[in-house]
């Protein structure tokens, strides 16, 4: 064996003991996320119908497919006639848009004074009814 042949065998070593170290910290890792709770972020995809999860301790992931969405029938009071039924039963119409709840006016609004002024000639207000601390 030549130098060249050693480092290659390091170089291969080097490679096996980094992808055993990681699997040991993630076998680590997934013992505490089985033993204590994942910790799952999960979005939709309604075109697949699939549901993907990542473990953001872990880094596993997963997918659900062919998911089907429905209200509990044992919970009327919470449901009304809506329990127990799918969400492919219902019948959704496109929501109407938010009202505005304020709207503008070009009326002043004028400030409670605590005191005409100070002694320096500045005005003082009162503001603690504005912002709820009537005291």
């Amino acid at each position: 064996m030549n130098m060249k042949d050693y480092e290659e065998q390091a170089a291969e070593l080097t490679a096996k003991a980094q992808k055993l170290e990681a699997t040991m910290l993630t076998y680590r890792v997934l013992q505490d996320c089985v033993k204590n709770g994942f910790d799952f972020d999960y979005w939709l995809d309604d075109k697949t119908k699939t549901i993907h999860g990542l473990c953001q301790k872990s880094g596993i992931s997963f997918k659900a497919e062919n998911y089907h969405m429905w209200f509990t029938e044992d919970n009327e009071e919470g449901f009304g006639d809506l329990a127990g039924m799918s969400i492919e039963e219902i019948d959704l119409e496109e929501p109407e848009p938010p009202s505005p709840k304020m709207s503008e006016s070009n009326e002043k609004l004028t400030l409670p004074l605590e005191s005409e002024t100070d002694s320096g000639g500045t005005y003082r207000v009162d503001v603690s009814g504005l912002l709820g601390r009537n005291e």
